[in-house]
C-alpha cells in the first residue's frame, strides 16, 4: 500500500495498492529491426522464418503470436504449438528461426489491389519479465491482369471477305489497370 499525506496535515490525500513483481530481466531481439515488405504471388502460400536471438543472461520460454486484421490463413511451420500460438525455449545467446506460413488469396473482383495487402504482427512474449517484442510485416500483392466476359448480343453471320462487329461487354478483374483491344 503506498499512502500520500501531506507534512503539516496527517489526512490521507491519496491512497492505492501496487504489486510489485521481481524477475528476470529478458532481452530478446528480433534479426531484423524495421518492417519489412514482401511481394507476393495470388493463390501461393508464403513461407516465412525471421530470426531471434536471446541475448539476456537467462534461458527463457518464448511465446510468439501472429496478429492481423484480414482473414488471410496463417500458420506455424514450428514444432511446439499452443492453440495459436508457437512456443520455443532460448537458452542464452541462442539464435533460432521463427518460422510461419500464409495463404495469399486469389485476386477476385479486382481484389487486393497491386502493392497492397493487410500488416502481419509476429510479437514474441518473454516467460522471464512477460517482456513483448514485435515484428511487423506486409505481404504485398503483385501484378495480376486479368479479364472477365460478361455477355454478347445475339450471334453475327460474316460473308466471306467483309467485316463486321458485335458488341461484347468485358470488365478488368485484374489488380492493375489494363488497355484492351
Amino acid at each position: 500500500f503506498i499512502n500520500i499525506t501531506n507534512e503539516s496535515d496527517s489526512a490521507i490525500i491519496y491512497s492505492n495498492q501496487y504489486s510489485l513483481d521481481i524477475s528476470r530481466y529478458s532481452d530478446l531481439r528480433f534479426g531484423v529491426e524495421e518492417d519489412s515488405e514482401f511481394v507476393v504471388d495470388p493463390g501461393i502460400r508464403t513461407n516465412l522464418a525471421v530470426n531471434m536471438t536471446n541475448h539476456g543472461e537467462f534461458n527463457d520460454d518464448v511465446t510468439f503470436s501472429i496478429s492481423t486484421n484480414s482473414a488471410w490463413q496463417w500458420g506455424w511451420s514450428m514444432d511446439n504449438i499452443i492453440g495459436n500460438d508457437a512456443v520455443e525455449t532460448f537458452s542464452t545467446g541462442q539464435l533460432k528461426f521463427i518460422r510461419m506460413w500464409i495463404d495469399t488469396p486469389l485476386v477476385i473482383d479486382s481484389s487486393p489491389l497491386f502493392m497492397t495487402s493487410p500488416r502481419f504482427t509476429l510479437t514474441a512474449t518473454s516467460s522471464l519479465d512477460s517482456a513483448e517484442v514485435s515484428w511487423n510485416f506486409d505481404l504485398l500483392m503483385s501484378e495480376f491482369r486479368n479479364v472477365s466476359y460478361l455477355e454478347q448480343n445475339n450471334n453475327l453471320i460474316v460473308d466471306p471477305d467483309s467485316s463486321s462487329r458485335l458488341p461484347v461487354t468485358i470488365r478488368n478483374s485484374g489488380n492493375v489497370e489494363n488497355l484492351m483491344s
